[in-house]
């Protein structure tokens, strides 16, 4: 008897008052004959398992082994399934089943659930088809956290550079809108986050985790990414209604305010690097920059520029 199908079978046991042996049988897909020699194993190993004759009769747990049937709570039963299909879902393992007479863990727990376990789904695939790769990449990683191996990989950080890391990989994070993992950063000698998008060519090295996370207490709790610390900038435009979910889906938007028939005046946090002139000018004139001037000034001497090429043609 398999330790899966030994929890299985104590699970149904503490869910239902009384089963019989046919409907277990038919259950586990084994004779009758079989089950009463589960239950004298799990009876050897101090499960109060018991029988009772007649038409009601069957397999049963003593009641004051069954915790009054709540070892989980149904809140706490739907919690845990849920949570398992969103790790089922971003793994793959829920596509992971060897033939159809097995189950997952999933699929097993749910039945035990009698709230609804499907009130939230999670995808966390892309939508751009060619970002299937971080789903590559995030197996890999778990692989290696669980296994305590260290990685190589090339990184494109925010100052345009290539650069190429060791890191001690200690857990996956997913912050923000944006997928990382944390770990100790061989080339910088210090503990740093790193955003999967970014990463290319890993590797998992034959090469164990020698520096572990709780060596730094207080330290972890602080977001130390690969890059230096970004400042934010604080921004006033004038936005076409039209666009408005382009900055909503971008920034922290702090404010919206209704400006004319097609227009709002928004006020949002956004990273002061280089790509932030370059992405606002690609609203052309449904925005206008009210607030500060630097981004003003940046702004109009970019579309000077742009002007400036188009004359030249």
């Amino acid at each position: 008897m398999s330790q899966q199908k030994l929890f299985e079978l104590v699970y149904i046991l503490l869910d239902k008052k009384s089963i019989t042996a046919k409907k277990l049988s038919e259950h586990f897909g084994v004779s009758e004959r079989t089950i009463y020699r589960w239950a004298e194993s799990l009876a050897e190993a101090g499960v109060p398992v018991y029988s009772t004759q007649g038409r009601a009769g069957g397999f049963a747990i003593a009641e004051n082994y069954a915790l009054d049937k709540t070892i989980f709570t149904d809140e706490e039963k739907c919690s845990v399934v849920s949570s398992l299909k969103a790790v089922a879902k971003l793994t793959g393992s829920e596509c992971s089943v060897k033939n159809s007479a097995e189950k997952t863990v999933v699929q097993k727990l749910s039945r035990f659930a009698s709230k609804n376990t499907d009130w939230l789904e999670l995808d966390f695939s892309p939508w751009n088809p060619q970002g299937k790769n971080i789903n590559e990449i995030f197996n890999k990683l778990k692989n290696a956290v669980i296994e305590k191996h260290q990685i190589e990989f090339d990184y494109f950080s925010l100052n345009k550079k290539t650069e190429h890391r060791t890191v001690q990989p200690w857990k996956i994070v997913f912050r923000g809108v944006g997928w990382y993992f944390y770990g100790w950063c061989n080339v910088r000698c210090a503990p740093r986050y790193f955003k999967l998008n970014r990463i290319c060519n890993l590797k998992v090295l034959n090469k164990k985790v020698c520096m572990e996370e709780k060596k730094f207490g207080t330290e972890q709790k602080k977001f130390y990414s690969a890059e230096k610390e970004i400042p934010m900038i604080e921004i006033t435009a004038q936005v076409a209604d039209s666009e408005l979910y382009r900055i909503m889906d971008e920034f922290a938007v702090c404010k919206v305010e209704k400006f004319s028939l097609e227009t709002s005046i928004v006020k949002f946090n956004a990273p002061e690097i280089n790509w932030l002139v370059p992405f606002l000018l690609s609203f052309g004139s449904a925005i206008k920059i009210i607030f500060p001037e630097k981004i003003k000034k940046q702004f109009s001497i970019e579309v000077k520029k742009m002007s400036a090429q188009l004359k030249e043609k």
